[in-house]
């Protein structure tokens, strides 16, 4: 799938992991936002883990 088709959440959750297995940050680095198109500003919490597919569905099942 096209990355700028897919969910700024989850657009959110593979930038910050990529920028973590690249050794670009640690997990006390801070954290990443997205604002998009419809002038919405999504924000990783501090101190985000990069988490896999499985986390980001129970998340979005926990919270939309």
């Amino acid at each position: 799938m096209k990355f700028d088709l897919l969910h700024p959440r989850e657009q959110l959750v593979q930038i910050m992991d990529r920028i973590y297995r690249y050794g670009l940050t640690t997990t006390s680095g801070g954290n990443l936002s997205i604002l998009d198109e419809n002038g919405d500003l999504w924000i990783t919490p501090l101190n985000t883990l990069p988490i896999g597919e499985a986390e980001v569905q129970e998340l979005e099942e926990k919270f939309g």
